[in-house]
């Protein structure tokens, strides 16, 4: 079911698992975008995603469209108004993309690329929201190819990387294939509305690689066309376990139910890293605040640091 808006000169189309989820959306959404109904020509197939959807509620309304400036600038100042519902904003390209810090997300044909709003019942819980959107994403690209290791990996604190193991005794190839990007506000009950952006290359082969090269590559081209990668199947399987972690995460109050997992998905495993006074140092894991823990090589200690590392 859906109905059409747009912001902006961007075309917009509302769509939901059913109509009252349309019709719900609907009544909430600002008369900015109810007031400019167009018509929207996004790639982006829902039936197939919502066919292949078994949330709760995460990802059951998206907007979708052909062309915007950034899904993050349009999703986060609704904050306030879909506060305890589900919206995502799912674009087949970008013109002005958010990365970390004032990183720009290039955002080439095949790209999946969306922003969408969850709520973390406590401040400090914060953090790790970029890792279990990091760790969800990687148990996805799994759920699709079944046991196989096609080298997806998290890099602290919120990229996706393909790991290729070395052929030449050397250093593994590490080569960027997604982002991810937080932004939180208080609500007045003091649990806490996110807004979470992600870009991954799924069909993209530049400007580094896509996870359909990548699989391709692990389990040949009649099986990889067998498995159908898309951004759709990719981003329903996201949701479908996004959505359990992070009630699992909310209801604990913690993310030492994920931390083992992430720690043996991400590329650090002893890592040595050098810090600001020269010296060197090995990654050993997560710090109880979410920072990276290293042993320092010079003091032999235990430090944290709150800043990302290279790959």
């Amino acid at each position: 079911f859906e109905t059409m808006a747009g912001v902006g000169s961007s075309k917009l189309r509302l769509l939901g698992r059913d109509m009252k989820q349309v019709e719900g959306m609907l009544r909430i959404l600002p008369g900015a975008i109810k007031d400019s109904l167009a018509g929207g020509d996004s790639t982006f197939d829902s039936q197939l995603y919502f066919r292949r959807l078994t949330t709760a509620a995460l990802g059951s309304t998206i907007l979708t469209t052909s062309a915007i400036e950034s899904t993050q600038d349009v999703i986060t100042p609704l904050l306030s108004t879909i506060a305890s519902h589900s919206l995502s904003l799912i674009a087949d390209k970008q013109t002005k993309g958010k990365g970390r810090g004032k990183n720009v997300w290039d955002s080439p044909d095949g790209c999946l690329m969306l922003s969408f709003n969850c709520s973390v019942a406590q401040g400090r819980m914060l953090p790790y929201v970029q890792y279990l959107v990091g760790l969800a994403m990687v148990r996805a690209v799994e759920a699709i190819v079944g046991d196989v290791d096609t080298g997806i990996r998290v890099k602290w604190p919120n990229d996706l990387y393909i790991q290729r193991p070395s052929q030449c005794g050397g250093k593994d190839e590490l080569l960027k294939v997604g982002g991810i990007i937080c932004s939180s506000t208080m609500t007045s009950n003091g649990a806490f509305e996110v807004v979470v952006g992600m870009g991954v290359n799924v069909l993209n082969d530049k400007p580094t690689t896509s996870l359909r090269a990548e699989i391709e590559r692990v389990v040949g081209k009649d099986k990889c066309e067998e498995l159908s990668i898309s951004r759709e199947s990719l981003l329903a399987e996201f949701f479908n376990r996004f959505e359990q972690m992070l009630h699992q995460m909310n209801s604990e109050n913690s993310f030492a139910s994920f931390e083992r997992e992430y720690t043996q998905k991400w590329i650090h495993r002893n890592q040595r890293v050098t810090l600001a006074n020269g010296s060197t140092a090995t990654i050993t894991g997560l710090s109880p605040t979410g920072y990276l823990c290293v042993l320092n090589s010079l003091f032999r200690r235990a430090l944290m640091l709150n800043q990302g590392c290279p790959p």
